[in-house]
């Protein structure tokens, strides 16, 4: 599950307990990097509290399989298969046609997205990829782009911060050795 010490949810007390019991209250399963984070309670809450208010928060402008879709696209940048995983599988229980999801998985593995997505949804990668893996490249005329795509300001800034907290999980997950298997519940 992951390289270093990890507290089970069976062994979890004071405030690691309280937040595994919330997390399955609400979801019913302890993700992997959940769990493996674990020895850090304080840590792991503000992790928690930031990918709740990035991710999953109804002020969102970007469509919820769109934020999927680019952590799909950053974890496969960063190699990061438990990731890509996570994130597919989200996708794939928010969209019912499950072709689509496999054709969005293999554009994105390909570094094709271009190939199922529209104009503006593939400036957004283009602008992931590029802060993935050359933050130091983008420039104004980059930004600039994103709006001539259609993109505002705020959404612009949604999809810095969605790109930047995704590859911040994947150097958690990539530098734990966090796994796919053994997920509790």
């Amino acid at each position: 599950m992951s390289w270093i010490k990890t507290i089970a949810p069976s062994e979890a007390e004071g405030n690691t307990k309280e937040i595994y019991e919330k997390i399955l209250r609400q979801e019913k399963t302890l993700d992997n990097i959940v769990i493996s984070q674990s020895i850090r309670p304080l840590s792991l809450e503000n992790y928690l509290l930031f990918s709740d208010k990035l991710i999953n928060s109804r002020e969102n402008k970007l469509p919820a399989w769109l934020i999927e879709a680019i952590g799909i696209y950053v974890s496969y940048l960063n190699s990061c298969e438990y990731c890509i995983e996570h994130h597919y599988n989200k996708l794939n229980k928010m969209m019912p046609i499950k072709s689509k999801v496999e054709k969005i998985r293999s554009a994105l593995a390909d570094d094709q997205p271009g190939e199922v997505l529209d104009v503006w949804e593939e400036a957004i990668m283009r602008y992931a990829k590029s802060l993935t893996q050359n933050p130091a490249t983008i420039t104004s005329e980059v930004i600039d782009e994103l709006r001539l795509c259609g993109l505002e300001d705020e959404e612009i800034l949604e999809v810095n911060q969605l790109v930047s907290f995704m590859n911040y999980t994947n150097r958690i997950a990539l530098g734990l050795g966090v796994a796919i298997e053994n997920k509790t519940s």
